[in-house]
């Protein structure tokens, strides 16, 4: 039996306890909580010494990124009065600590890539084999080269690792593959030299030759800093010429491209240039090369291939796609789709990659929200000078958060003409069709002139209660002009079908309490007492801005007159 339901039946801990099978103590501490109001059923969690000072280490913490140190912000505690050991302080800044890490970390966006954009080859040791002519045994070196996300895989062997030999076999891999990829990637040290690695100098031994009689190993290079040359002991020597079919490091290796027929064309860069390159002064690579395309007819240029376009959809994942009405998101589909299978993307992120997609239908709606509201002017915050304004800075933040507009609540913006009512909701109305929501905009003659053409085919009530699906209702400019009965009804009408549901918001030279001097007593009275049951008054001071503008002569751009030049 429960420890409530034997207390509940007995009276007595003694017999509860019996009949809970727990010590009396505990059914005694059970009926405190209970009595107290604290909840039973899960452990109970005591204040902690240190809980009224977690808000000043979460803000000190946040101030130095993480980085503060626990007996620093001890010693402060202290002097904030804080009572407690060290070692409570370094719990909870580790605790502050792992919080903020876990709200700054990095997100990696996923690589996206397509088959056949790298190809990748390095070099193995082979066995030892029998020499040309059957002479001794020889090392074999093999010649590897993968490309990503396919089967295919290519394995020459070759006796030596020079220049020619490497093109050779890239000639012969491209072959194979029937292309050329966008990237060649290789760590080969003799093809591939670079000055700095993650930003540190490479000190590495002088290069050999590339000559078919150099088959001696080359010297790895070493990371680390130069140091200063000692000084010389002996007189220098007079350098040496570099041999012409030495080797000369280069930052990449500058593949040719396939054509049709599958040669491969290699264009020096001396033979691009007239007149700066002899057949004599060809090193041995170049010849080699050369004679082993024996391409006939002159380099042409070939045009890039159109990329393959991805695989469709299913037709039931795109009919499903056209009755929800995504567009955008079934043009974007099929290329994520592919990228996703490719990748081995995880299912999650396949969502959030398509939902990130079909921004474009965000756009658009807000784009029709906008030209629904028919707003005036196109007023945002961007123009909206707030210090101009004799309202509160507080109170102008608070409402452009919008939070008001969420709980139903209205707003009231009453005070003399020019003192920036109408471009306040007119902001305002702005930022809330940007945060995605739908908005009314009307004066007290427009909506009047709405509701009176909708009373003559009896449809009031379907007009009030499209108006009323708009998260936001604006009424602007009250009493400029006489308000009659059908006036008053309109009025009227709005703020009763939106009260506490939708937000309605008013601009007024009259405070709303004075509303019954334009429009009939009862209507005013009735819809004063509804606008402002939830409603947020703010009123406005001060000349008209128009007017200084105009009178200072801010209001217009100055004429050009003939003969005079205006500057900028």
């Amino acid at each position: 039996m429960e420890i409530f339901e034997a207390l509940d039946a007995t009276e007595c801990a003694h017999s509860a306890a019996a009949l809970a099978g727990v010590d009396p103590k505990t059914v005694r501490r059970y009926a405190r909580m209970r009595d107290a109001g604290r909840p039973t059923g899960g452990p109970v969690s005591w204040p902690k010494v240190i809980d009224p000072f977690m808000p000043k280490i979460e803000e000190w913490v946040e101030r130095s990124q993480g980085t503060v140190r626990a007996d620093k912000l001890h010693e402060r505690l202290q002097l904030l009065g804080f009572a407690g050991d060290e070692r409570t302080t370094r719990r909870a800044v580790a605790k502050a600590k792992e919080r903020w890490r876990a709200g700054h970390r990095r997100t990696y966006r996923p690589w996206i890539t397509e088959p056949g954009l790298w190809l990748q080859f390095d070099w193995g040791c082979g066995p030892k084999v029998p020499g040309p002519g059957g002479g001794s045994e020889r090392e074999t070196l093999l010649f590897c080269a993968w490309l990503a996300w396919s089967r295919f895989r290519v394995v020459i062997p070759v006796w030596e690792r020079t220049l020619p030999t490497v093109i050779s076999c890239l000639d012969s891999t491209l072959r194979a593959i029937g292309g050329a990829p966008t990237y060649v990637l290789t760590d080969n040290e003799k093809t591939m030299t670079i000055d700095r690695v993650a930003g540190i100098a490479v000190r590495r031994s002088r290069p050999r030759s590339w000559s078919r009689g150099d088959r001696g190993p080359v010297r790895r290079g070493r990371l680390g800093v130069h140091r200063p040359a000692p000084p010389a002991r002996h007189p220098p020597r007079r350098p040496r010429r570099r041999r012409r079919d030495a080797f000369r490091p280069a930052r990449h290796i500058r593949l040719g491209r396939l054509r049709p027929q599958g040669h491969l064309i290699h264009r020096s860069r001396a033979a691009s240039r007239p007149g700066t390159g002899k057949p004599e002064q060809l090193d041995a690579e170049r010849q080699l090369l050369m004679t082993t395309t024996a391409v006939a007819d002159p380099p042409e240029v070939v045009p890039a291939p159109s990329p393959v376009p991805p695989s469709p959809i299913p037709a039931e994942l795109e009919a499903v796609l056209k009755r929800m009405r995504f567009p955008y998101l079934r043009r974007a589909a099929p290329e994520v789709l592919a990228t996703a299978r490719s990748q081995r993307w995880d299912p999650a992120e396949v969502v959030r990659i398509l939902l990130e997609k079909i921004k474009g239908r965000d756009e658009a709606t807000r784009r029709n929200h906008r030209q629904q509201a028919q707003l005036p002017s196109g007023k945002t915050f961007d123009s909206w000078r707030e210090a101009d304004s004799s309202i509160p800075a507080p109170t102008q933040q608070a409402l452009m958060t919008l939070e008001w507009v969420a709980r139903a609540e209205n707003l009231a913006v009453a005070g003399p003409s020019g003192t920036g009512k109408s471009h306040l909701a007119e902001a305002l109305a702005n930022k809330a069709i940007d945060e995605g929501m739908k908005v009314a905009w009307f004066t007290l003659e427009s909506l009047t002139a709405h509701l009176g053409r909708a009373t003559v085919d009896n449809t009031v009530s379907k007009a009030v209660a499209k108006i009323t699906r708009c998260d936001l209702i604006v009424v602007d400019d009250i009493g400029m002009l006489p308000s009659g009965q059908a006036a008053a009804e309109a009025f009227y009408r709005v703020i009763d079908a939106a009260y506490e549901r939708r937000s309605v918001m008013v601009t007024s030279n009259l405070h709303p309490s004075g509303f019954d001097s334009i429009m009939p007593k009862t209507l005013a009275t009735a819809a004063v007492d509804r606008l402002l049951h939830h409603a947020h008054i703010v009123l406005t001071e001060g000349s008209s801005l128009r007017l200084t503008q105009a009178t200072t002569g801010q209001g217009v751009v100055p004429l050009n007159q003939p003969g005079q030049s205006v500057s900028p």
